[in-house]
């Protein structure tokens, strides 16, 4: 449980707390928690495109910059673009850099591929498809 919440995430049958200053790095939950939407007055976000575990450890990145979780990584790149987390979305480029395997290989360009119209996930690619070729 985190002190001082004063947000719930719902997703999956779960709640999950945040603090809205962390959630405020991502430009997109700045402004839903910011309007008159239904999440600035209920303080309730509903996130239903992503496994619980992927929001935890989306959450952790945001305030750690680690992750212990067991989500993909892919999953939670996925996550960080679509709510806008520059910092987060480097933290899954390198460490699904480090982390490329023959295992891994396939899901990570699955999703590096839907994400190519961004600079910093073009160079991750590239650099992910030189160790590949070797």
């Amino acid at each position: 449980k985190r002190k001082f919440a004063d947000v719930t995430i719902r997703c999956e049958h779960h709640a999950i707390e945040a603090n809205a200053c962390v959630l405020a790095a991502s430009p997109v939950f700045e402004k839903m928690l910011r309007s008159s939407m239904t999440e600035g007055s209920t303080r309730v976000i509903e996130v239903d495109d992503f496994a619980a575990n992927v929001v935890e450890g989306f959450l952790e990145l945001l305030y750690t910059g680690t992750c212990t979780s067991t989500a993909s990584w892919g999953d939670m790149l996925l996550m960080a673009d679509k709510y806008q987390s520059d910092g987060v979305i480097k933290i899954c480029l390198a460490i699904m850099q480090s982390t490329l395997s023959v295992e891994t290989v396939a899901p990570y360009f699955g999703v590096l591929n839907k994400l190519c119209h961004f600079e910093d996930v073009k160079s991750a690619q590239e650099e992910m498809w030189s160790k590949v070729k070797c």
